[in-house]
């Protein structure tokens, strides 16, 4: 009886903790942002002096829920936040809803992109200023990911700016049944020493 309530608690704490997600942020070289940044991108955790991770890679340690947030723009050029070649953001949209999306673990897929002049450059493949994407991490679970597009004017990073933020993955039906099966056998054995006792 005792080990199945340990089973039960085991199991449950297991496949809680085993969900949990977080991002890490590799590679890239510190840059502290500009004081020109900011410029029609809401302030709060991004504003100028803060360091953040020029040209590095964002990936997931785990499966998980991530939703994508629209945190603003400065910029001349028509630019477009990619999520698996889809388009999650345009930066000259009238509305830019936030999504969620489950994903793998491994690098995160996502791009950025300018319409004229025509170019691409995708999470972790960014080099240089211009067509580059930075990194914040605010937390084990929140990254910023800021666009600096091939404008040569300026190199501030708030060409277009998305917030990540993942959640675990909701335990499965399975998970609940069997947590379930293990309380009902508890039950059931705790009948029987019941029974024998008297």
């Amino acid at each position: 009886m005792k080990f199945l309530a340990v089973a039960a608690v085991a199991a449950f704490g297991f496949t809680a903790t085993a969900e949990a997600a977080t991002f890490a942020v590799t590679g890239g070289d510190a840059f502290w942002l500009p004081s020109n940044f900011g410029t029609g991108v809401p302030s709060g955790d991004l504003a100028p002096g803060v360091q953040i991770q020029r040209n590095a890679a964002l990936a997931l340690d785990k499966a998980g829920k991530v939703t994508f947030t629209y945190f603003g723009t400065e910029a001349d050029y028509h630019n477009k936040f990619s999520i698996d070649g889809m388009t999650g953001f345009d930066n000259k949209a009238a509305a830019n809803d936030s999504f969620s999306l489950k994903l793998d673990a491994g690098a995160v897929p996502f791009s950025f992109s300018t319409a004229n002049p025509a170019g691409t450059v995708a999470n972790g493949a960014s080099r240089g200023f211009y067509q580059s994407i930075a990194l914040f991490q605010k937390s084990p679970s929140t990254v910023f990911a800021l666009f600096n597009d091939s404008a040569t004017s300026d190199t501030d990073y708030d060409d277009l700016v998305v917030r990540m933020d993942v959640a675990p993955v909701p335990l499965p039906a399975a998970a609940w049944l069997l947590l379930g099966g293990l309380g009902g056998l508890g039950a059931v054995a705790r009948r029987k020493s019941a029974a024998k006792a008297a």
